[in-house]
């Protein structure tokens, strides 16, 4: 997961927040994953914006 968010650029928190929960869901032990990335100080007038998914396998 570091290596993803280090090595690439991304435009969209959700494709970020969609990619790394892939990576945590890919594993066999993993039956249920849930993802918060908070992206602070993305809006003017807001403290952070903040995403959350989560999968069920």
């Amino acid at each position: 997961m570091i290596a993803l968010v280090e090595n690439q650029r991304f435009s969209l928190l959700e494709k970020l927040t969609a990619d790394v929960l892939a990576i945590a869901a890919e594993h066999a032990s993993v039956h249920y994953a849930e993802v918060e990335i908070d992206k602070p100080h993305a809006l003017r007038f807001a403290d952070s914006v903040s995403l959350t998914l989560s999968t069920n396998k």
